[in-house]
């Protein structure tokens, strides 16, 4: 028996590592890095252990194990919408992912702004930026075609840098292919601040 948990142990070990960074990211930037995100991760990472002997295609490990986090945190919400667990006082939760003043800045900007995308879109663009997944595998973890999460990554980016000030609204001076393009360039590859939502906390 001790053989066999050993057995388990390392398969686990072995398909969990190559994507525990991404998942931790993931786990944090969904719930803005509180302790309320260290405890998605580790629940996410005891529920699909107990569950790893029933995946056939190991393969499918990382997907599997952000559908499982995916699930517990949309179980926890709407649980927490549910008995009002959640009210004004979320607003005074302590963000560590930064020691530069400018930076939390930037930092709690991007929260704010992530916020106002719709859930779809807001998950997708933290998956693709923040943990770094490919677009067929955010497709295996949100479902739908590839197009379709393409097309939710580009309407959030687009979203993210008009709410971050980075560009015209959509009908203003910047529009069409240029919007799109100014929309990939700036909110994220001109400041630091989705690099450092990439950092393991």
């Amino acid at each position: 028996m001790t053989l066999e948990h050993n057995g388990k142990h390392e398969r686990f070990m072995a398909s969990l590592t190559p994507c525990l960074a991404r998942l931790s990211r993931y786990c944090h930037a969904l719930t803005k890095d509180t302790e309320e995100g260290r405890d998605l991760l580790s629940d996410a990472i005891l529920l699909a252990y107990e569950n790893f002997e029933k995946l056939r295609a190991p393969e499918a490990f990382t997907s599997y194990i952000f559908i499982t986090a995916r699930r517990l945190y949309y179980r926890r919400a709407r649980r927490s919408k549910i008995w009002g667990v959640l009210g004004a006082d979320t607003e005074q939760i302590e963000d560590h992912r930064t020691t530069s003043p400018e930076m939390r800045i930037d930092i709690e900007a991007m929260d704010r702004a992530l916020a106002e995308l719709p859930e779809k879109q807001r998950e997708a663009v933290i998956l693709f930026e923040i943990s770094e997944l490919s677009l067929k595998e955010i497709a295996e973890i949100q479902g739908g075609s590839l197009s379709g999460v393409k097309s939710r990554i580009v309407r959030g980016r687009e979203k993210l840098a008009e709410l971050l000030g980075e560009r015209e609204p959509v009908g203003g001076p910047v529009g069409g292919r240029v919007a799109a393009h100014h929309a990939n360039i700036s909110s994220f590859q001109r400041n630091g601040t989705v690099a450092l939502m990439r950092e393991k906390v």
